[in-house]
């Protein structure tokens, strides 16, 4: 295959190809500028026995490490309408809750349960993060069940938006 038929095709065409790259150009930044950051807070949980008898503790956490239900049991709890709603009647109607999407998942090989909290205002997301983390925590504590959750890092807002860069786009 040689290259001059397509340069002597280019050469014939060349209003073709400059349209489709002006307008390539031209809607590229019409498409993404208009989108709105998205910003994400997240935290971790440390999910351990409650009691502190040490036959007890030692079962608790062997039982704990061997299945991934119990911890899978938690991260569900974290994104359950429930803790939702309790999240939003604490972080009160300042910024739409609809607006904010909750995530939780078990960190593999660990106990440690991550929360995060993603949306376009950067303050609504973390107050909401930590809402959400100290719901979780305080129903858990109702449940009164052989594990607890504590706090290891509180939610933190990253600097910088998340996802697609939009001066790289």
């Amino acid at each position: 295959m040689e290259p001059r038929p397509y340069l002597e095709a280019l050469r014939r065409r060349w209003w073709v190809a400059l349209t489709a790259f002006v307008v390539t150009t031209a809607a590229t930044p019409a498409l993404v500028l208009p989108q709105p950051s998205v910003y994400e807070a997240s935290g971790t949980l440390v999910i351990g026995p409650r009691y502190f008898d040490r036959e007890e503790s030692v079962e608790a956490l062997e039982a704990l490490s061997d299945g991934e239900s119990i911890s899978a049991t938690y991260a569900s709890i974290a994104r359950s309408d429930l803790i939702r709603r309790r999240a939003v009647e604490r972080f009160g109607t300042s910024v739409s809750a609809s607006d904010l999407t909750v995530g939780a998942e078990v960190m593999i090989g660990t106990n440690v349960l991550s929360i995060s909290v993603r949306g376009h205002e950067p303050e609504p997301v973390r107050a909401f993060a930590e809402a959400i983390a100290a719901e979780t925590v305080a129903y858990v504590d109702e449940l009164n069940d052989t594990y607890e959750l504590k706090s290891l890092d509180p939610p933190q807002l990253t600097r910088q938006p998340v996802g697609s860069s939009k001066p790289l786009t």
